[in-house]
């Protein structure tokens, strides 16, 4: 096993736990459930990708590649659901919650249908790759859409904010926006230029914007 696959593990690990510990600390709280969910899910999401660099049958690679287009599109709907719940929620409707989830769904659907998004794998010198197909514009246009409606809300309650919740808002725009940024370039705007070699260098930062939310918005709360 290479480092790389090592280092992925590891973030798995680390991201897994810290996503229970967030949640169990108030398993009924919106905030807790969304960034618990975020992780979980930048979790699984980098377990998928240590799986398509580890297994050698290309259609496994292809599923596996599927999973974590999957996976990545549901780290921005749970991180613009906890933009909307903390630290207190811009609206309780249902409805409202539905329709956001709606275009989620849309992408699923258009990640599963073959030759949409995911068009084939191949092996290069370097290791495997991914042929995209026209239908990831759409899928970029998606999670862009989604990050950036999530941090205009954050940076809005910033905004309107003072005192402690002020700075919860602050350190969390400060930690998770370094996670995202480094992930849409690595794992999602170089592979649509064919660069496929740095996939793995995205969940990395995942960890990073995990520790810090976690400490300076639910660790230092409870204690």
């Amino acid at each position: 096993m290479d480092t790389q696959n090592i280092l992925l593990l590891i973030i798995t690990g680390i991201n897994f736990v810290l996503a229970a510990t967030i949640y169990f600390r108030n398993y009924r709280g919106h905030v807790n459930i969304a960034f618990g969910l975020t992780i979980f899910a930048a979790a699984t999401w980098t377990f998928e990708i240590y799986m398509f660099r580890s297994v050698t049958d290309l259609n496994q690679a292809i599923i596996w590649a599927k999973a974590f287009y999957l996976t990545a599109n549901l780290i921005a709907l749970f991180f613009l659901f906890f933009a909307i719940s903390f630290p207190y929620p811009i609206f309780t409707s249902l409805t409202k919650r539905l329709l956001i989830i709606f275009p989620t769904i849309i992408i699923v659907v258009l990640v599963f249908i073959p030759h949409v998004i995911v068009e084939d794998v191949v092996i290069q010198t370097w290791g495997k790759e991914v042929r995209l197909n026209s239908g990831y514009f759409i899928y970029i246009a998606y999670f862009i859409s989604y990050v950036i409606w999530a941090y205009s809300i954050l940076l809005k309650k910033f905004l309107k904010s003072e005192g402690i919740i002020r700075d919860q808002l602050k350190y969390t725009i400060f930690g998770t926006i370094i996670g995202f940024i480094f992930g849409t370039i690595f794992d999602l705007l170089l592979p649509l230029f064919g660069n496929y070699k740095l996939i793995s260098i995205g969940p990395y930062f995942t960890v990073f914007a995990s520790f810090f939310i976690y400490y300076f918005v639910f660790f230092k709360k409870y204690n």
